[in-house]
């Protein structure tokens, strides 16, 4: 347990630097007028942070108890939400983010069982256009518009 903390403590880490020097392309702007490059720094620098304090917990902690794997099912569905990411990663060429986030949206609304069609349909639209809007539009970060937004 404690070497899987460990070794995801420094592949997080990294992930992290390499987040950051690539966050570091983007223009920063200045606190009237933020960039692109402000909110990859945030996230590069929050992520450097908790891979650091889990790397000092692994390091410092004492005790450690056995951990509860998830039943079959529920290991089913986390594997099914790290493929969705994947299809992501797939799509977001082709299609671009808001139709690409929408799609990846509704199946992972679909694996946390969410209730209703319309309800699940409402919030990958809002979550896949509306993550596209803040982004592209008011942050001006390039994220691919695919045939409809390109």
């Amino acid at each position: 347990m404690r070497r899987a903390l460990l070794g995801t403590s420094i592949a997080a880490l990294l992930l992290a630097v390499a987040y950051l020097a690539e966050a570091t392309r983007y223009p920063r702007g200045t606190m009237a007028q933020p960039g692109p490059g402000l909110f990859p720094l945030a996230v590069g620098a929050l992520l450097l942070i908790a891979a650091l304090a889990t790397g000092l917990e692994v390091r410092f902690r004492r005790t450690w108890e056995d951990m509860d794997w998830p039943r079959r099912s529920d290991a089913l569905r986390a594997l099914a939400v790290l493929a969705a990411s994947l299809g992501y990663v797939i799509l977001l060429p082709r299609l671009g983010h808001p139709v690409a986030a929408t799609l990846v949206t509704l199946a992972v609304l679909q694996m946390m069982q969410l209730r209703g069609w319309a309800l699940k349909l409402c919030l990958s639209l809002v979550i896949g256009l509306g993550s596209y809007y803040l982004f592209a539009v008011m942050l001006g970060v390039p994220l691919p518009g695919g045939i409809w937004f390109g």
